[in-house]
C-alpha cells in the first residue's frame, strides 16, 4: 500500500532564502522527526540515518529534481518506495508557498495503524512547521494544530 501526504504552508521569506534552507540537508535533524543525519556524499545521492517505529534505518536516496527556487525532490533506491517532493512559490518578495508530496510504501499493520491515524502526515506538517520557524528566525515552537490536505 502507498500512502501519499500532501501539505503546504506559507514561510515569511524570500524563495531563495526557503530554497536554501531545504537544500542544506546536514541540517535536516534540527527540524525533522526522526532524522538521525543525513549526508550528501555526491551531487545526487543522500544518506539517510533515522529512528522508524523505534527502530534505526539506514537508507539512500536519489535526488530527482534539483530546479533552484523552484523544486526539491528525492526518492529511495535501496529501501522502502519513499518520494518526496516540495515546490517552492514565490507569493510576494518576502513570503513563499512551499507544497510538499510525500509517497511512501506501508509495510506492516503496525504501520497501518499509525496511518490511519494520521499519524505520519502529523509529523510531516509538523516537520514543515518546524522548518518554517527555523526560516523564519524562531525556534520555539506554539502548539501545533493539525490540517490535512487530503
Amino acid at each position: 500500500m502507498m500512502l501519499v501526504i500532501d501539505h503546504a504552508l506559507y514561510v515569511n521569506a524570500p524563495v531563495s532564502v526557503t530554497y536554501h534552507h531545504w537544500t542544506r540537508y546536514p541540517e535536516f535533524p534540527r527540524f525533522m522527526q526522526g532524522v538521525v543525519s543525513v549526508k550528501r556524499p555526491t551531487w545526487t545521492r543522500l544518506l539517510w540515518r533515522t529512528i522508524y517505529a523505534g527502530e534505526p534505518e539506514l537508507w539512500e536516496a536519489r535526488i530527482v529534481c534539483h530546479l533552484p527556487n523552484e523544486c526539491l525532490a528525492w526518492e529511495s533506491v535501496n529501501h522502502r518506495a519513499n518520494h518526496m517532493r516540495l515546490d517552492f512559490s514565490p507569493v510576494a518578495a518576502d513570503m513563499t508557498l512551499v507544497t510538499l508530496r510525500a509517497e511512501y510504501e506501508v509495510l506492516h499493520s503496525l504501520e497501518d495503524v499509525g496511518t490511519s491515524l494520521g499519524a505520519v502526515s502529523e509529523r510531516l506538517y509538523g516537520d514543515l512547521v518546524r522548518a518554517q520557524r527555523l526560516i523564519e528566525g524562531r525556534t520555539a515552537l506554539p502548539h501545533l494544530r493539525f490540517v490535512a490536505l487530503n
